[in-house]
């Protein structure tokens, strides 16, 4: 019996490429491939790149994972695994607001405020925080109150590191 592609990532006992585990999470589904990104990004034990875990969570994205969305648009934003591109990070942030995601629809709210990819527009970035902190973001809280009393931006983007 084969052991589970997820049990290898931190099996040191067996040795599959990062290819292997690419392949393996991809055929199981877009929850395993934003996982396996998770892990290319982190800074773990497990080895970081920045390029393979924006294509895990280019493929988790396309197939509606919102949690892969968001993460996919903190890539583009950042420029990590991907040239900078506001607008793509805006488009993949607006994917997983809609899909429910609230750490999409804080760091949408993000975008707004700071004027990255869109006309700087501080009530649309209160509304978004707004809707992520009503979609229980204690982040969203925190940017909608900031905003609020009229503070600076922080740009703070959030990276949900589980499902």
């Amino acid at each position: 019996m084969s052991i589970p592609w997820y049990h290898k990532l931190f099996s040191p006992s067996v040795p599959d490429s990062a290819v292997d585990l690419q392949t393996q999470a991809a055929a199981a589904g877009p929850e395993a491939q934003n996982n396996l990104g998770i892990l290319f990004a982190s800074t773990s034990n497990f080895p970081q790149d920045y390029a393979k875990a924006a294509a895990c969570f280019q493929r988790a994205a396309e197939q509606g994972h919102a949690l892969a969305q968001n993460n996919l648009g903190l890539m583009y934003q950042n420029g990590q695994g991907t040239k900078k591109d506001f607008a793509a990070a805006l488009r993949w942030f607006k994917a997983g607001a809609d899909a429910g995601d609230s750490a999409a629809m804080n760091n949408l709210g993000i975008m707004y405020e700071l004027g990255q990819g869109v006309t700087r527009d501080p009530a649309e970035a209160a509304k978004w925080f707004k809707a992520a902190a009503e979609a229980g973001e204690a982040s969203g809280q925190k940017n909608l109150d900031r905003l609020n009393k009229g503070q600076q931006p922080v740009r703070r983007p959030t990276r949900q590191t589980s499902p």
